[in-house]
Formats: structure tokens, sequence, C-alpha cells
């Protein structure tokens, strides 16, 4: 017993601490798990103030400098982690010219969404609502890109307890700014959305002092840190842009096509259905820091006991939506929202798919082959582009959550096919190893 208790206690240390890859990836998970209910209450909150046609209003606001800003970036935070892993004495001239090659993208974002916007939303959105997303684009699209830049810094550095409470202040934060303003005004979509940019704005800040404690960025020296950013950014950027585009392609259509209540529908079975993605940030700022730099075998095992995780967390996470995801959409949303069932279903597999692609993904990166992701990435948005074209005017929204989970699908079949055809790797096996139990075993042993 007392060993049991002295493991116990050195794997909660270990956990609070984030050290070693498996407890910074289980600190991870928590952290989003946090964040995700935390955004649940931000969501359930804002559909009963606002209604769905106000939920979708707010949505269309909201919806881009977040597309923007990461389609933006493309394949550089990739590159910046590539980089500071390989050469972690020049960590602060790789975040110098991140940051730098980063705003100029951020600039090109913004004139990219005040020229589509009125395009895009014209149809379904008075002038007041367009205006309000123009306002939102150019104000929060810098903002939200140079936290990203920042976050995958601290990542890059090992340093994911900075990294998972900043998001986590991002959206408590955002909820609390809510709950004033509505205690002092009438909740309307604009004000919903001045309390994000006000949020986003105060959590860049801490984002700046910590960062500045941690390593100061060296613009000096960034110049010879740009050109081999620019390549390997410029190799994954397909990758990242069709990744980034295919995860809100389906928003982006029905903006354009359908009523701002079935959007509001629509948003919020999507937003109940990343609950199995919870463990999705933790891949992408985990894993793939954790299996870069290392030789083929090991990153390939790690990627394999990953797989393996995900896996097993995606079908007990699908398996308990799809049972309670109805009742929680009337319980928590309002019975309004009871009509967006059939479509959280579908979103559900969809979202669990897409998390399980993020794994392989990261192993091709890993093994100096983002290539072969863009092409993976470009076949599946291609896929569910076709999707969208043929089945949301036929079904509307529920139309777009089956495109999106033909795409997820075409996806993770490329990956696994590239894994033995361009990698010459076996597949993972779906058994727990040996070696997997062992680690764990050496885990909670604090050896």
């Amino acid at each position: 017993m007392p060993e049991i208790g002295a493991a116990l206690r050195r794997g909660l240390r270990g956990l609070v601490r984030g050290e070693r890859t498996a407890f910074a990836f289980l600190q991870t998970v928590f952290s989003q798990a946090f964040i995700t209910l935390v955004n649940l209450a931000t969501g359930v909150f804002l559909a009963r103030m606002l209604g769905p046609e106000g939920r979708g209003a707010y949505a269309a606001i909201t919806f881009w400098p977040l597309v923007l800003a990461t389609m933006a970036l493309a394949g550089l935070p990739y590159a910046q982690v590539y980089r500071t892993k390989g050469h972690p004495e020049r960590a602060g001239a790789v975040l110098g010219a991140t940051l730098i090659l980063g705003l100029g993208l951020s600039a090109l974002g913004v004139l990219v969404g005040l020229a589509l916007l009125p395009w895009l939303m014209g149809r379904n959105y008075d002038p007041q609502t367009v205006l309000a997303a123009q306002v939102m684009v150019m104000a929060a699209t810098p903002v939200m890109l140079i936290a990203m830049v920042l976050k995958n810094s601290f990542s890059a550095l090992g340093q994911y307890r900075l990294a998972n409470t900043a998001n986590q202040a991002d959206v408590l934060l955002y909820l609390l700014l809510l709950l004033v303003a509505a205690a002092a005004l009438p909740m309307t979509p604009e004000l919903a959305a001045g309390c994000m940019f006000a949020g986003a704005v105060l959590v860049l800040g801490l984002l700046l002092v910590w960062q500045w404690r941690l390593g100061r960025p060296h613009w000096r020296g960034a110049g010879r840190e740009a050109r081999p950013l620019v390549s390997f950014a410029l190799r994954a950027a397909p990758n990242a842009v069709l990744a980034n585009l295919a995860l809100s392609l389906d928003r982006m259509v029905l903006v354009t096509m359908v009523s701002q209540a079935d959007f509001g529908l629509y948003v919020v079975a999507f937003g109940l259905s990343r609950l199995v993605m919870v463990v999705q940030q933790a891949v992408a700022s985990v894993g793939f820091p954790a299996m870069a730099g290392r030789d083929e075998a090991s990153t390939k095992a790690m990627h394999d006991r990953l797989f393996r995780v995900i896996l097993y967390a995606m079908f007990g996470m699908v398996a308990g939506g799809w049972v309670l995801g109805g009742l929680a959409l009337r319980l928590l949303y309002g019975p309004e929202f009871a009509a967006a069932a059939g479509i959280f279903h579908i979103l559900l597999i969809g979202a669990a798919i897409s998390c399980l692609c993020q794994v392989p993904m990261q192993l091709f990166l890993c093994l100096g082959r983002p290539g072969f992701t863009s092409t993976v990435q470009a076949v599946s948005f291609a896929a569910t582009a076709l999707a969208l074209v043929v089945l949301v005017p036929w079904l509307g929204a529920i139309g777009a959550a089956y495109a999106v989970l033909a795409g997820g699908l075409v996806r993770l079949t490329g990956l696994l096919l590239g894994m033995r055809r361009t990698l010459g790797l076996p597949l993972p096996a779906l058994l727990p190893s040996a070696a997997d139990i062992a680690l764990l075993r050496r885990g909670l042993q604090g050896t």
C-alpha cells in the first residue's frame, strides 16, 4: 500500500508539472477537457440568450478571424516547431522570424476576408451583421495569429503548462466578460463578439509577458531563420491550409446557402460534437514535438502508441455521445435546438475520425514527408467540397454533416495506405503491446 500511494503521488506530481511526454500529454488532455467544458457553458449561455437565429448571426460574425488566422499561418507553426526542436540554441531567432512572417501573413488574411465577406454573407445576413463581421476580421485576426505563434513557441520549448494555462484563460475570460456584459446590457450577437475580442486582447498581453520572461525573440538573427522556415512552411502549407479549410468549409458553405436559424442549429450541433476532439489539441501540441527529432524506429513506436490511445478514447466518446447527445441538446440548449440531434450524431463520428487522423499525419511530418500529407489533404478536401456541393442544396444542414464525415473517411484511408506504400512502415497494431504496459508501469512508478 505505501508503494501504491507513493506511485500515485509521483504520478500526480508529474502530471501537474507536465514532466515527460506522457504526463505532458495527459496534462494537455485535462486542460482541453476544462476548455471544452467552459466552451460548452459559453455555447449554452449564448444559445439561451440569442436563440437559433441570433446564435447563427453570432457564429457568422466570430467565425472568420480564427479561420483567416489559421489559414494565413499555413505551415508556419510546423516549421517553427521543427526548427526550434532541431536548433534549440536559435529558439529566439526562430520566434522572431515566425512573428515577422506571421504579421505579414495576417495582413494578407485580413485583406482577403474584407473582400470576401460581403459576397459570402450578403445573401442571408443584414448589412449590420456583415459590417460587424468585417470589423471583427480587422481587429481580431492579428491578435489571434500572434497568440497562436506564442503558444506554439511554448509547446516547442516544452512549456506545455504555459500554453495550457493561456488556453484556459482565453475561454474563461470570455465567459466572465459575457456574464458581466449580459448583466449590464441586452445581449446581442455584436456585444457577444466584442466580449470575445476583449478577452483575446487580455490573453495576448499575458502571453507576451510570459514569452519575454522565458526568452525574447531575436530580431537580428531572424533573417537567417526566415529562409529555412519558409522552405519547410511552403512544403507543409498545402496540408495545413487544406486541413484548416476542410475544418471550416462546411460552415463557409452553409453561411451562403441556409438561413440564420438553420446555421444556428448547425453550429450548436457542431460545437457539441467537438467534445470528442478534446484530445486533438493535445496531440497537436505534444505529439509532434515529442516525435520530432527522433530516429525512425522511435518515432514510429511513439506514433503507434499514441494512435492506440486516441482510437480507444474515440470509441468511448462516440458511444457516450450517441446515447446522450439528443438529450443534451434539449436540456442544455433548449427545446428549439432539439432539431439538431440528427446533425450532431453525424458530426460526432466525423469529429472522432478527424481527431484520429492527426496522429498519422504527424508521423509523415516528423519523417520529413509533408508533401504526402498535403496530397492526402487535397484529395480529402476535394471529396468534402464535392459532397457539400451535392448534398447541401438537397439536404440542407444535415447534408453538410454527411460531407464532413465523407471527407474524414477519405483522409484517414489515404494516410493509412500511405503509411505502408509511401513510408514502407506497417500499420499500427490495435492491441496494447508489452512495451505500452511497461511504459505505463514505469510512468506510475516515476522511473
